[in-house]
């Protein structure tokens, strides 16, 4: 997890990583290729996708997302709205569902049919007008400014930031690019829909952001409808859902396209007034954020924070004042949300059974 503040806006360089699951593992470890698929019928289909995508001059939409945690068993739900141009120009709004219906789900993909607690997401806009990045916190009532050139030095592993903030979508790559990039089978191709599995062609198996993607795109138009990241190794699964995507084909005026659109007048100039800057601390290069365990049971901080690039020392804390808390994270040093070298042992307190006194 590089830069919680920088790659919470990566959304922009990442597109289309966001997009698919459900392939088999890549094979392919360590820098060495793996023969790509040569099927007619799915070559086809790159080029109609890539040949509709480069005539895009901007697109439009709303989606809905959850994003489920298998160590947490928690789904953390929104919608929103995106807008995407071109390489660093593009703005994502999210906010909470408007209604759920109940505050548990039974995600399919778990086969023992395991009660997820349902969360919902606090409303928040990505701002990018290619020389800074806003991003807005609305419930808080505070934003943050960063150039594009600090995003463009980090690469882009924060993996939880870019599941909030991303909108998937496949701009800058070409024919050409995905090819080189994704192994790709095609699994259906119907008048309905078209589905595609896809998984990185290089990667390194102990990397806890590998992750499987499926696309099912429209066969008339070429865009996304539904969109499934798996990652593994972390224990998360990311599901979205497209609706009133509009495309912008001629040179129309942005602002004039999208004004009613977002809620301010202007789209890349959002009113923040009322509104207080926080300072962007720049993160130390090889170093990664650490997360928050506190209140989580011992087995699942460990999970945590191992998917996070950390190791763990478990020390024994004051007595749990009761029995549901004990083994439960009371304490941790390094600090939540400060920076750590990639491999650090964090030590991490937890409740202890207070000794019998019984003969």
């Amino acid at each position: 997890m590089k830069d919680n503040h920088i790659n919470s806006l990566k959304p922009f360089v990442i597109c289309l990583v966001i997009f698919f699951s459900g392939v088999p593992y890549c094979r392919a470890q360590n820098g060495r290729a793996v023969p790509q698929n040569t099927d007619p019928e799915l070559q086809e289909i790159i080029s109609v996708w890539c040949k509709k995508k480069d005539l895009q001059k901007a697109i439009r939409g709303s989606f809905t997302r959850s994003i489920y945690d298998r160590v947490l068993l928690t789904e953390k739900r929104s919608e929103g709205k995106f807008y995407y141009e071109k390489m660093n120009v593009g703005r994502v709004d999210t906010y909470g569902p408007a209604f759920i219906q109940s505050d548990v789900s039974y995600p399919p993909f778990h086969n023992k049919r395991k009660q997820y607690e349902v969360l919902s997401t606090n409303p928040k806009k990505w701002v990018n007008d290619g020389k800074k990045i806003v991003k807005v916190d609305e419930l808080k009532l505070t934003y943050e400014t960063i150039p594009v050139e600090s995003i463009q030095m980090l690469s882009a592993s924060n993996i939880v930031e870019v599941m909030e903030s991303s909108h998937p979508l496949f701009w800058r790559l070409t024919k050409e690019s995905i090819k080189e990039k994704f192994i790709i089978k095609l699994d259906e191709n119907t008048k309905d829909r078209i589905v595609l599995f896809l998984v990185p062609l290089y990667l390194n198996a102990t990397d806890t952001n590998i992750y499987r993607a499926k696309v099912v795109l429209n066969p008339k138009t070429f865009l996304p409808e539904e969109i499934q990241i798996v990652y593994p190794l972390r224990g998360q699964v990311v599901d979205l859902t497209f609706s009133e995507i509009e495309i912008l084909k001629t040179n129309k005026d942005r602002n004039s396209w999208l004004k009613g659109f977002f809620d301010e007048i202007s789209s890349f100039q959002p009113d923040l007034s009322q509104f207080k800057q926080n300072e962007v601390v720049p993160q130390p290069v090889g170093t990664r954020s650490v997360p928050s365990v506190i209140g989580l049971t011992a087995r699942n901080a460990e999970l945590v924070l191992k998917r996070s690039g950390f190791k763990t020392r478990f020390v024994a804390g004051p007595y749990a004042v009761v029995d549901e808390d004990i083994f439960k994270v009371c304490g941790q040093d390094p600090a939540a949300k400060t920076f750590a070298n990639d491999g650090t042992t964090i030590k991490v307190s937890v409740f202890s059974r207070r000794k019998s006194t019984s003969k």
